[in-house]
């Protein structure tokens, strides 16, 4: 995308964040949808991507029949076809009017196959935003009303399994630790570190990517616990901007010390009267001093899990390799939600380190407990 075009873009964006039910056409609808949503920036733009990549699809596969709109046109076939379309090997190049007319700044494809989680995210999202832009009634003429991804059936290890199964059993965990002292003996200092401590920050503190990348050194500080015991805490903007904060566990400092002082920081930030430090708790490897994009963070703990599944394969235990090969960073959060319910047998603390709106959302995490049940029942029977 040229500059004119990303400038019109971005004002298109502004403009129907205030009036957010206005589209005349597909690129202003599907910004009016997310100008509806209130999720974070970071789940904003990755439905915006898909929504635009799906946009630039169908007006390429389309192409030269008489539309002028494009969204509303796609039919079942369209969304299965590009639900195949994106778990194959491609190689595509789209025309640059097709790629403005979209909104994208770049080709949206690359050429190797989706795995099924990225796959079953896209069908996701797109389904959710018929669904929404059905119910939106926007106005400018502009209407939608079918849901062509509504048949199509979401089937991978995101949907069928718990979030039990996408945490790491100490085995793999174990795997994890050796692909970092393989790291740290090859020499590769600097990598060491930032593997290290972004596996460490997202595990110890169950955090999403999007919420590591933009915290800072001055959101972590120490204050009295309810019993008045001095706690090392953390201030979290998560999900929807909601903010809160949580405690820390002692591998989360000693993670962050180490890696202050090998960037060449001091051991531990510490308020002063020029105010918060706003050094980034994850630094680029390179260059200005500034925080990383999630997806960087996606990337490195996804490198690590790649070569702790190398381990796993070399240690005759495929199963473990095959599941730290389909996991990226968000697998840390259901490790620690995971391992706070199993270690207490209380889903409500692992509700608070989780940040979950709904306990209901925590019981999931709630291991099945079938023999305690019917011992229960025995119980009960012979009273």
């Amino acid at each position: 995308m040229r500059d004119g075009d990303l400038n019109l873009f971005e004002a298109t964006s502004s403009f129907l964040a205030m009036s957010p039910t206005i589209a005349r056409d597909d690129l202003a609808a599907i910004v009016a949808w997310i100008a509806s949503k209130r999720n974070s920036e970071h789940t904003q733009r990755a439905f915006g991507f898909e929504a635009r990549r799906w946009l630039a699809w169908l007006m390429w596969t389309k192409a030269g029949q008489p539309f002028t709109r494009w969204l509303d046109k796609a039919t079942s076939l369209d969304a299965a076809a590009y639900s195949h379309f994106l778990a194959g090997p491609k190689e595509i190049s789209m025309p640059q009017e097709v790629l403005d007319r979209a909104g994208l700044e770049r080709q949206p494809f690359k050429p190797a196959p989706l795995a099924s989680a990225s796959v079953d995210r896209a069908v996701s999202a797109l389904k959710a935003m018929y669904a929404d832009m059905i119910e939106m009634h926007l106005d400018g003429g502009y209407r939608i009303e079918r849901n062509p991804f509504n048949r199509l059936k979401v089937s991978s290890i995101m949907k069928k399994a718990s979030p039990r199964k996408k945490a790491l059993s100490a085995l793999e965990r174990g795997y994890i630790d050796e692909a970092l002292e393989e790291v740290k003996r090859e020499g590769q200092v600097l990598e060491y570190h930032q593997q290290k401590w972004t596996w460490t920050a997202l595990l110890w503190a169950a955090l999403r990517r999007h919420e590591l990348a933009q915290a800072v050194a001055g959101d972590v500080y120490q204050d009295n616990d309810e019993d008045g015991e001095l706690t090392w805490m953390l201030d979290v903007c998560g999900k929807g901007n909601v903010e809160s904060t949580i405690p820390l566990a002692d591998q989360f400092i000693a993670g962050m010390r180490e890696y202050r002082l090998a960037r060449g920081l001091s051991a531990l930030p510490a308020a002063s009267y020029q105010g918060k430090d706003t050094t980034p708790l994850i630094l680029p490897m390179r260059g200005p001093m500034r925080n990383v994009h999630p997806e960087t963070i996606n990337r490195t703990v996804k490198k690590l899990l790649d070569r702790a599944a190398q381990i796993a394969m070399a240690s005759d235990n495929p199963a473990a390799a095959g599941r730290l090969e389909s996991f990226a960073s968000h697998c840390a959060r259901h490790t620690q939600v995971t391992m706070i319910v199993d270690a207490t047998g209380d889903i409500t603390l692992g509700q608070e380190i989780a940040r979950h709106g709904s306990i209901t959302t925590t019981r999931r995490y709630k291991a099945k407990s079938v023999s305690r049940l019917k011992q229960a029942l025995k119980d009960v029977a012979t009273r």
